[in-house]
């Protein structure tokens, strides 16, 4: 035994067997780190790993039988002993191995101290997991790799589906949808991600779909450091994907932490339809929902007509419907929003038999709660809209949800609920431009004019293509209420200079904006009263009158048009929330006004739910509003 140990020395055989594992371990972490970029197939790595060890005895069998000589590679027999080169091969093999663990040593301690480390937990496998404070994750979107390119509807789609899933898992906080998807096409340091958000985990894929082929390739990375702490590619038929969303939630929960609340065998995805084709549509429909705009929402509506009519029972396509139906009147061209456009059923009663039939599908479906409230808030119906609103916020997990909830409840005077409700839901998505609306106008309607002026310059900054308009003309409006017109004026032009550089397509806008800086000067200058302004044909002023009537002196007048605005507001007849200042003292010593909220159910509300903190009641049908305490803290 000893002789044979001496002699599988003396052949390198043992030196054989450590370059070949120190090598072997190398390319081992080369394909693994590889794999999830370069979108290969989850077997990949296991093969790679089969066959290196596979090699290993062919390896040992090969040193043992041959030897490297000065004239090749010759069988040991054949070579005689005082010509062997035996020990000089050895001594090189040495001078490999040692190479090797320095290199291996260089890799481990790499991705323990170097940020961006490369190394990735073995293909659905878990890397060990942080404390449960990690248990934060951010969505990015998908990249879409099909061949033409043109299936990045469907890769968002699947990106905002696991979003939605991994929303739903206690104890796990998921950066929303606005925020994460505001680096799109972003080459972002993971570590800026991850502090702009607020997140420990990013997770981050690619979607390649031609015909009914789909490969899904995810990876979950730690945003400190950018280790990869688990990675997956799925190789299915496109009717699997709602299976593939679920394995991917599930794999990221528990790599995160081991106690976010799953049990075992529970299923997060419910199959919401089996065909492909309604899936497809409603995805597409989704985006151009997203984008507005007449044609792309009557494109939508009939995405959705044909889903519908594939699967009936498809609830998502309903309240995706029902979605489309009731945003699309405001974009029809030449649609004013008046209380008699908005009440033709074309729009309202259409919306809402869609709504209810997501709704006898799914009970708790999250869409069509959103349109039935806000269906119920712009008929008066408040008690039965903020019901629902109570059942959407038990499921607490969508941003347009509390945006439209922090919307009426402005609207129904209840600034500080609405302020803290458009906070909550900034601390999971803080790009969310609607929430950031709604904190700023809240904040507004409390007199906290320099706090909401801030939020919205925060969205101007990040808009500096004036792409989304109402940052700017919100501005204006709270400028206006202070008397600041040469500020508005400054910001009108910021708006004008962004949206149309060089004046590029201003002139085929239906808007005379020429006129309107004319008539904006004017008030500046002093030339005309904001009573004049607000008598003028302007569309600037129709569109920021609601907040500049604080600042008609006369009272009398300042009554008469708020009267008139209070008859043809779509939404609720009192614009005075938002107006402040002497509008208010004006509003809540009016009849009219009093009247107004008494016929639009907004008393019986408070009744119910309690009276907002500057009203008191009177009697059993009365109450008095005071202005003097609209800006207390």
């Amino acid at each position: 035994m000893k002789a044979f140990l001496q002699e599988l020395r003396r052949r390198n055989v043992f030196r054989v067997a450590g370059v070949y594992a120190v090598v072997g371990w190398l390319l081992i972490q080369v394909v693994v780190a590889v794999k999830a970029p370069l979108g290969l197939p989850g077997w990949f790595d296991t093969a790679i790993i089969v066959l290196i060890l596979a090699g290993f005895p062919v390896a040992i069998i090969l040193a043992w039988a041959f030897e490297m000589t000065p004239d090749g590679i010759r069988p040991t027999e054949s070579v005689d002993a005082d010509a062997s080169v035996a020990s000089q091969t050895g001594r090189r093999l040495d001078i490999v191995i040692i190479a090797g663990l320095a290199l291996v040593a260089l890799v481990v301690i790499g991705d323990r101290i170097l940020p961006k480390g490369g190394e990735t937990a073995p293909s659905g496998e878990m890397a060990e997991a942080r404390p449960n404070g990690d248990a934060s994750v951010a969505v990015l979107p998908f990249i879409d790799l099909s061949p033409d390119g043109d299936q990045e509807y469907f890769s968002d789609g699947i990106s905002e589906e696991i979003l939605n899933v991994l929303v739903r898992i206690p104890g796990l906080k998921v950066a929303g949808r606005t925020s994460s998807f505001s680096f799109k096409g972003r080459n972002e340091d993971l570590r800026e991600i991850g502090a702009a958000l607020d997140v420990a985990n990013v997770l981050e894929g690619s979607v390649r779909k031609s015909g009914t082929k789909l490969r899904i390739t995810a990876q979950l990375i730690r945003s400190d450091d950018g280790f990869h702490l688990w990675s997956e590619t799925y190789d299915r038929e496109l009717t699997d994907v709602f299976a593939i969303q679920d394995d991917i939630a599930k794999q990221v929960a528990d790599a995160l932490a081991t106690s976010l609340g799953l049990e075992e065998g529970e299923v997060l995805v419910e199959n919401r339809t089996n065909d492909p084709v309604a899936h497809e549509n409603y995805l597409k429909a989704h985006e151009l929902w997203l984008k507005r705009g007449d044609q792309n929402l009557r494109e939508a509506r009939n995405l959705l007509t044909e889903a519908v009519a594939r699967d009936p029972n498809y609830a998502d396509a309903w309240g995706e419907l029902a979605l489309v139906m009731s945003t699309y009147p405001w974009y029809v061209e030449g649609y004013s929003a008046t209380r008699d456009n908005y009440y033709v059923p074309s729009s309202l009663d259409a919306s809402e038999h869609l709504a209810r039939r997501a709704l006898a599908i799914d009970p708790d479906h999250q869409v069509g709660l959103i349109v039935l409230a806000n269906i119920q808030s712009v008929r008066h119906d408040y008690i039965d809209a903020f019901e629902t609103f109570d059942r959407l916020a038990e499921q607490a997990d969508s941003a347009t949800t509390s945006g439209q909830w922090a919307q009426t409840l402005i609207q129904t005077g209840y600034f500080r609920e609405a302020e803290a409700l458009a906070r909550r839901s900034l601390e999971n998505d803080p790009f969310n431009i609607i929430d950031s609306n709604s904190l700023a106008w809240a904040l507004a309607n409390q007199e906290r004019y320099d706090e909401a002026l801030a939020v919205y310059q925060t969205l101007i900054d990040r808009n500096e293509s004036a792409e989304i308009a109402y940052p700017y003309f919100n501005s204006m409006r709270l400028m206006g209420v202070q008397g600041q017109y040469e500020a508005m004026a400054d910001r009108f032009r910021l708006f004008i200079e962004r949206r149309y550089p060089q004046g590029e397509g201003l002139e085929t806008t239906p808007i005379d904006y020429e006129a309107d800086f004319v008539l904006l000067d004017k008030l500046v200058s002093g030339e005309i009263t904001v009573e004049a302004f607000l008598d003028s044909d302007s569309a600037l002023a129709a569109g920021i009158s609601e907040t500049l009537i604080a600042r008609v002196e006369d009272p009398v007048k300042r009554e008469m048009i708020m009267a008139e605005r209070w008859q043809d507001m779509a939404s609720l007849e009192l614009p005075v929330f938002g107006v402040s200042g002497g509008a208010n003292e004006t509003a809540f010593a009016s009849e009219v006004w009093k009247q107004s909220v008494r016929d639009s159910n907004l008393l019986e509300l408070w009744q119910a739910r309690g009276f907002p903190y500057f009203c008191e009641p009177r009697g059993e049908d009365d109450f008095e509003c005071f202005a003097d305490r609209v800006g207390t803290q």
